[in-house]
């Protein structure tokens, strides 16, 4: 990712003003005094240094859970992307959840009664029943949020602002 990819991205997301950038420089679209049209601003190339350095320094998670909204990096995937859970304790919470739903009380009794209703069988049932899986995601590539200023922005939201 270039310095002047990086600089269009914060800038969107700090400043909420459309960017685009090329190989070689940055830029700001702004509304002439009449609010008729746009007109295209070059950012000096020291605040595009500025702005890719503030990038480098954010916080970036491959996903954010579904219970918490925090950032993750590892965690719960559950259904092959449908939800993700980034602690244990909320996952087993979710799982108790579905198992009180999902069950007959007569059902969910006997289990108890069995001692199958522990929290390290829960997880075990519902993993072995391919419901969800641990994971680590380690490549950049995979970093879908980026934290700016305590607030997650969905990086797609970023990404679509390159010209040639």
């Amino acid at each position: 990712m270039t310095k002047y990819e990086k600089a269009s991205c914060v800038i969107e997301a700090q400043q909420g003003v459309s960017t685009w950038y090329t190989k070689d420089a940055t830029y700001v679209s702004v509304w002439n005094a009449e609010l008729t049209d746009t007109f295209d601003v070059c950012i000096h190339e020291n605040e595009v240094s500025y702005y890719a350095k503030l990038y480098d320094n954010q916080k970036q998670y491959a996903r954010k859970c579904c219970i918490t909204g925090e950032g993750m990096n590892e965690g719960y995937c559950i259904e092959d992307g449908l939800m993700y859970v980034k602690y244990e304790k909320d996952m087993i919470k979710h799982l108790r959840k579905l198992e009180k739903n999902s069950n007959a009380e007569e059902i969910r009794i006997k289990r108890i009664e069995e001692g199958r209703l522990t929290d390290e069988s829960l997880l075990q049932d519902y993993y072995k029943a391919e419901y969800y899986y641990y994971t680590e995601w380690v490549d950049e590539e995979d970093y879908e949020f980026i934290e700016y200023g305590g607030q997650g922005v969905h990086r797609k939201e970023l990404f679509n602002n390159k010209r040639d």
